[in-house]
């Protein structure tokens, strides 16, 4: 798809189905897989799969023009990653380590739209114990209307 210009984006699909939103996690086995079926490490290097998660992948949703790459006139959105981790070092590609070594816990600041959201890993916009009461709320009606799927099919 890339080589006829098309562009491809790496997301996650949420925990429902791939049991993470954590995109970090995604990146290795787009690589990977291109490289078993180009029987060559070559096919997807590190810098184009990080490529695939930002400009591209705002490409594929039709917002290259505001976000995806820091430019005048995008919306200034960042990550600052702390690369001190053992696991990181050392760093002779920071796209392989970003690929291949990054992890949530690595991300230290965001910003969105020039806001910072979370700064020192400490999350400015939101009020996690209402966050995740919320979230168990929601979970706990979801399980409750599957069982009541389960038990009407049961009796079908």
């Amino acid at each position: 798809m890339r080589a006829a210009g098309i562009p491809v984006g790496v997301a996650t699909d949420g925990p429902m189905s791939g049991n993470t939103l954590d995109l970090f996690s995604q990146f290795a086995p787009v690589t990977m897989f291109q490289k078993l079926l180009g029987h060559s490490r070559k096919p997807m290097p590190a810098r184009e799969v990080i490529r695939m998660a930002t400009i591209e992948g705002a490409k594929v949703l039709g917002m290259d023009g505001r976000i995806g790459s820091l430019e005048p006139g995008k919306q200034a959105d960042l990550i600052r990653i702390d690369v001190s981790a053992a696991r990181m070092q050392p760093i002779y590609d920071h796209y392989a380590t970003l690929v291949f070594s990054v992890m949530p816990v690595d991300v230290r600041d965001v910003m969105v739209a020039g806001a910072w959201l979370m700064r020192d890993r400490d999350v400015k916009t939101l009020e996690r114990r209402k966050v995740m009461r919320d979230a168990l709320q929601v979970a706990g009606e979801f399980k409750a209307e599957m069982a009541r799927i389960d038990a009407a099919e049961g009796q079908a």
